[in-house]
């Protein structure tokens, strides 16, 4: 079991995640036991590296889910103010997040109907 934010994810359910080398994010789409959307989530991120055997990048705190309805809510707005006052954002970082999302909620459809042909093929193994 998981939970992000307030939306549980039941035990059974599958994450495929979508990693970009040069992208501003990374994608997990969830999908319950019976394969039914859940939802996606995009991490605002930074210094994405992959390698053959493991993925790292910089998590620069704000998430966005979409629901399966094509809904965004941007998450962790509080936890990045927080960061911001603390001094542990910069304002590179700042702006490179507002960057990134904009380009998320403005392209989130486009993005996810891109990828739906590679979860097909991973979901009917």
């Amino acid at each position: 079991a998981g939970r992000i934010a307030d939306i549980d994810i039941a035990p059974g359910s599958t994450t495929i995640a979508h990693y970009w080398q040069s992208g501003g994010y990374v994608l997990w789409r969830m999908f319950a036991a019976d394969r039914t959307l859940i939802g996606s989530l995009f991490h605002i991120c930074a210094n994405t590296d992959i390698q053959e055997t493991s993925v790292s990048y910089d998590d620069l705190i704000i998430d966005i889910w979409i629901t399966p309805q094509n809904v965004a809510r941007v998450l962790d707005e509080d936890e990045l103010a927080d960061a911001i006052k603390a001094s542990l954002v910069t304002s590179d970082e700042q702006s490179w997040i507002e960057k990134q999302k904009k380009i998320i909620l403005t392209d989130y459809s486009a993005i996810i109907d891109r990828i739906r042909a590679v979860e097909a093929a991973v979901l009917d193994r």
